[in-house]
């Protein structure tokens, strides 16, 4: 099932881009917090980053199929306690590529716009890492899955034609841990299943600003 949905996907995308030759290249990047609901004793506690490129189709003037292609990073902290001292580190090193459409709905010049837009990414496990107090202790592969396909949504302005800011929110749809991932001294803080939720601000630098 995971092999079909990862090819589906990137049909998909592919078709996106071979079917419509004109569009615009770019460069994306930025930071993002991130949170795991279950394994964290807080919401959205660690900040990452993610960067890559990106390819923009217009489907007219007012709105565009956006792919991204790139390197992003996911986790959560669980803070100390009053009845434990140990600080857990959980970092996911993933390969991700998103499809998003992007609705124009405010235009305040020629250049200048923003809007809304909504979407899915699909990505793939890289490395994953946990740390307890700082000391790096080994990963077992079945404690989580090798893939996050998360639903995104967010709003957008674009500058001059070629810089983007966004901010964007993503949830995955399926869980990211699945088995007890906690040493066995604290067993009461094992969780069985978590699903990821981040908050993303980003730039975008189009080099071809030819549909804006």
């Amino acid at each position: 099932m995971r092999t079909f949905i990862f090819g589906f996907f990137l049909l998909f995308c592919s078709a996106v881009v071979v079917a419509q030759p004109r569009y615009d290249f770019g460069l994306q990047g930025g930071i993002l917090i991130s949170g795991m609901p279950g394994f964290s004793n807080v919401p959205l506690s660690k900040v990452s980053g993610y960067g890559g490129i990106t390819l923009t189709r217009r489907d007219d003037k007012k709105n565009y199929l956006q792919l991204d292609i790139g390197y992003i990073r996911k986790g959560a902290f669980r803070l100390p306690e009053n009845d434990t001292a140990d600080r857990f580190n959980l970092s996911l090193h993933y390969a991700e590529a998103a499809m998003v459409y992007r609705w124009e709905i405010l235009k305040i010049s020629r250049g200048t716009r923003g809007g809304l837009e909504a979407g899915m990414s699909y990505a793939y496990l890289l490395s994953p890492q946990i740390r307890r107090d700082g000391e790096r202790f080994d990963f077992n592969p079945i404690w989580s899955d090798k893939y996050d396909l998360s639903l995104i949504a967010g709003a957008h302005m674009v500058f001059s034609g070629h810089l983007l800011f966004r901010t964007r929110v993503t949830y995955s749809v399926n869980p990211i841990l699945r088995r007890n991932i906690l040493p066995n001294d604290i067993e009461r803080l094992n969780v069985l299943k978590t699903h990821n939720i981040t908050l993303q601000f980003g730039v975008v630098w189009l080099m071809r600003g030819l549909y804006y």
